[in-house]
């Protein structure tokens, strides 16, 4: 038979390593997204713009992503 306590704390284990990767996307996401502001407002490159675009199934004419 199992042991329980055992069981729900390697369950807690996963709670908590999911917990803090969860976190690290968050804050990898947060950068990415500072660095495509920065690079839309110091270059002008649009590049949001052209993504959102193209996600909605209305690209535009310049609206590539094979840069990405």
């Amino acid at each position: 038979m199992p042991d329980i306590s055992n069981s729900q704390e390697k369950h807690d284990q996963k709670i908590k390593r999911l917990e803090r990767e969860l976190e690290d996307e968050k804050v990898k996401n947060h950068v990415l997204n500072r660095m495509v502001d920065i690079m839309d407002k110091e270059h002008g490159s649009g590049l949001r713009k052209k993504f959102s675009s193209a996600v909605s199934g209305k690209p535009k004419a310049s609206a590539h992503l094979s840069c990405i």
